[in-house]
C-alpha cells in the first residue's frame, strides 16, 4: 500500500473507533435519562425497534465505550508521568 492509502486506512479506522464510542455513550445517556419512555416501555424494546439492536448488542456498545474511556484516561496518565521532568533545576 502507498503511504496515502495507509494514512487513509488509519483515518477511517479512527472514524470506526469513534463511532462505536459515540454510539455507546449516546445509548448510555438514552438509558440513564430514560429518554425512550415516550415511545417504549423499556430500553431494550426501544433499542430493538429503533436501531435493530439486541439487548446484548446495546450493552456491549455501552460497555465498550466505558473501556475506551478508561484506556484513554490511563494512556493520558502514562504520557503525563513519562514526560514530566524528574529533577528540578531551579
Amino acid at each position: 500500500m502507498t503511504q496515502e492509502e495507509q494514512s487513509d486506512r488509519l483515518h477511517l479506522e479512527r472514524k470506526v473507533e469513534r463511532a462505536f464510542f459515540e454510539a455507546g455513550k449516546a445509548l448510555a445517556e438514552l438509558r440513564d435519562h430514560r429518554l425512550y419512555r415516550s415511545t417504549h416501555g423499556t430500553f431494550e424494546e426501544y433499542c430493538r425497534d429503533r436501531f435493530g439492536h439486541s439487548r446484548r448488542q446495546s450493552y456491549l456498545l455501552m460497555d465498550a465505550a466505558v473501556v475506551f474511556d478508561n484506556l484513554v484516561e490511563i494512556c493520558d496518565q502514562i504520557v503525563i508521568y513519562t514526560t514530566m521532568p524528574t529533577t528540578f533545576n531551579g
